[in-house]
């Protein structure tokens, strides 16, 4: 009675042992010393596309693009060299590539080579994600040259300021347009280096920036005194604020260019119009066919004809008709 328990016992244990192999998810085959499948679990049917068992009977290496590297493996087997994470290609019952890492080694009984054991790992998912990320880094890679070709042709630095451990990122273009020597500064640093009169309303926009929670956009003007001969300069800052998923970390990024010469002949044209609106002689603007683009006071007061009345009409609305 004690043995039939026993046997009992054991039965049940071997049953459940080919019940774990059979659906076990890892993909297991049993191939013989010809390289013949004469066993393959469930998962192994799956990765091959193939819900039946009808690969039993087949040559391993058809399931696979490269037929000669996996006669290498068997070949190898035979002389007791296990196959240790070849990375392979298996071509699946519905003509579609997976990527696989097999794992094998062989059964010998009696120095007599009986089977081998292949236990194949689906990576190819891993291959997808990578292969995705690969084109990813490729296509910011390649944003990243044009945006740097970009700001080089237009002399446009860019600054990035890491809240957590205050300092400034600047860039080389940023360096030569304030005229510092290295690329970490801290925001006192920088503020420092603002116009003085300026200071204040550049100080006010930052630590609004600091305080708030939101992802934003910000931008302001102000002039710069460079070091060493304390030169001013006038720049435009662009910026936008972001925060980590925690809205913990917050990070600033943006731009700044050299608006000198823009601000200089905003004040020369400002100049000009200045002279010519206190002009006492009449000063009249026309394209090349004769259209009014600009009337002083003077010309009002001598022609008798208000701005609004003359700029957009010909020229020769002064001259009587019969003198055209």
């Amino acid at each position: 009675f004690a043995t039939k328990k026993k046997l009992n016992n054991l039965t049940q244990r071997v049953d459940e042992l080919a019940d774990f192999i059979e659906m076990v998810t890892v993909p297991l085959l049993k191939v013989n010393q010809h390289g013949i499948i004469i066993w393959g679990n469930q998962a192994s049917r799956e990765l091959l596309e193939d819900k039946r068992a009808d690969f039993v009977g087949l040559p391993i290496q058809q399931f696979y693009v490269d037929h000669q590297a996996i006669v290498e493996i068997i070949n190898g087997l035979h002389h007791n060299k296990s196959a240790h994470d070849s990375y392979r290609e298996l071509k699946c019952a519905d003509g579609t590539i997976k990527h696989v890492v097999i794992n094998s080694n062989a059964y010998f009984k009696e120095d007599r080579f009986e089977y081998s054991r292949w236990v194949i790992l689906d990576l190819t998912k891993n291959v997808e994600e990578e292969k995705k990320r690969n084109n990813l880094l490729m296509l910011l890679q390649e944003r990243e040259e044009r945006l740097r070709l970009a700001l080089k042709a237009t002399d446009l630095g860019t600054w990035d300021w890491d809240f957590d451990t205050g300092k400034i990122l600047l860039s080389k273009e940023v360096q030569k347009i304030l005229n510092i020597d290295t690329h970490l500064q801290s925001i006192d640093n920088l503020i420092n280096l603002i116009y003085k009169s300026d200071r204040e309303k550049v100080r006010s926009i930052l630590n609004r920036v600091s305080r708030s929670n939101i992802d934003e956009h910000f931008s302001f003007t102000c002039r710069i005194q460079k070091l060493p001969n304390e030169e001013i300069i006038w720049i435009s800052v662009q910026a936008a604020v972001f925060f980590s998923n925690s809205k913990r970390t917050k990070r600033v990024i943006g731009t700044l260019f050299d608006i000198t010469k823009s601000k200089l002949s905003e004040s020369k044209d400002a100049q000009l119009v200045a002279i010519v609106n206190s002009s006492y002689d009449a000063i009249i603007g026309k394209t090349l066919d004769g259209v009014v683009t600009s009337w002083n006071d003077a010309a009002e007061q001598i022609f008798g004809y208000g701005a609004d009345e003359m700029i957009g009409q010909p020229i020769l609305k002064l001259i009587p008709e019969e003198r055209h």
